[in-house]
């Protein structure tokens, strides 16, 4: 898988994660096309971005790529559809400003994701189609990306006892 990250962003923020993220709301507020980024993906090699923040956005990516392309495979074999190759793209539009709490009215993932895929077999189009809507009818990443999955997030805080500061 390939992963390309475009960010249009040109200015890095130094510091501590809690400066980082108010330097960042800075700097998106006061330009904020400099929060759109694009992340391009294929799943053949993966290359982490120099924005840490956005690598789980990438791995989702990944797992999007890599499961379509297994998906492929698996159901080409099962329904006899001979299959040369095939290869996942992506694209992905974030705006970081969502990341950063830069503007609320801006969610922080994904704000558009489209695939390309290509396929070399020598089977005829009708084939080739059955296979496309099976492929997205049972690709576990693709339905866990397009449709709601209730999430349950249980918080568990644990205070650590601390010495006493010395006097």
């Amino acid at each position: 898988m390939t992963i390309q990250l475009t960010d249009t962003q040109s200015e890095p923020v130094s510091g501590s994660n809690l400066g980082r993220v108010a330097g960042q709301q800075r700097l998106l507020g006061a330009r904020p096309e400099s929060g759109r980024t694009t992340l391009l993906a294929t799943a053949e090699s993966a290359a982490a971005p120099d924005n840490p923040e956005l690598l789980p956005a990438i791995k989702v990516l990944q797992a999007l790529a890599q499961c379509h392309e297994q998906t492929y495979r698996l159901y080409a074999e099962a329904l006899g559809i001979p299959l040369d190759s095939v290869q996942v793209r992506l694209q992905a539009a974030m705006d970081l400003r969502g990341v950063y709490a830069a503007a609320d009215q801006v969610r922080a993932g994904f704000g558009q994701l489209a695939a390309t895929v290509e396929i070399s077999s020598p089977a005829d189009i009708y084939e080739i189609e059955r296979l496309r809507v099976t492929v997205e009818r049972h690709s576990p990443v693709l339905d866990l990306v397009r449709n709601p999955t209730p999430v349950k997030i249980e918080l568990v805080l644990t205070h650590k006892e601390t010495a006493p500061a010395a006097a």
